[in-house]
């Protein structure tokens, strides 16, 4: 399996820059998914979503709405994600920055901070499944 992180830089004269970070292991999870609107109190959706963290190749996660995502358990998860509405967040083994999972996933639990509005969640994650 194939997956891409595309990322580029552009100002008034155009493109600065462009990247492309290609990654590939042999599998891969996903989710796609309208989370509620926090209506009476911290509302958490479960995710049933489980991998070791050091078998990641690369991830991706889009949320439409302000959304913190918890692991293992709520309302203090193993490791926090912070999204701001319209966010995305992108990491690959082999690239600059620090995977922000630390611990491995047994659940994902979602919080979404809109107490009006229901948001769209979606996340692909790209791992080796080799034992």
């Amino acid at each position: 399996m194939n997956h891409k992180i595309v990322t580029s830089y552009v100002t008034e004269e155009g493109v600065v820059n462009a990247a492309t970070d290609s990654i590939s292991a042999d599998g891969a999870l996903s989710f796609d998914g309208v989370m509620p609107a926090d209506v009476g109190g911290i509302v958490y959706t479960e995710i049933d979503l489980a991998f070791p963290y050091l078998k990641m190749k690369g991830f991706m996660i889009y949320a439409a709405g302000a959304m913190t995502l918890l692991t293992n358990t709520e309302p203090a998860g193993a490791d926090s994600i912070v999204l701001a509405a319209g966010g995305q967040i992108t990491w690959s083994v082999d690239g600059p920055f620090v995977n922000p999972f630390a611990h491995d996933v047994t659940k994902i639990y979602a919080h979404l901070v809109s107490t009006t509005v229901p948001a769209e969640l979606k996340i692909r994650i790209l791992l080796d499944t080799t034992p």
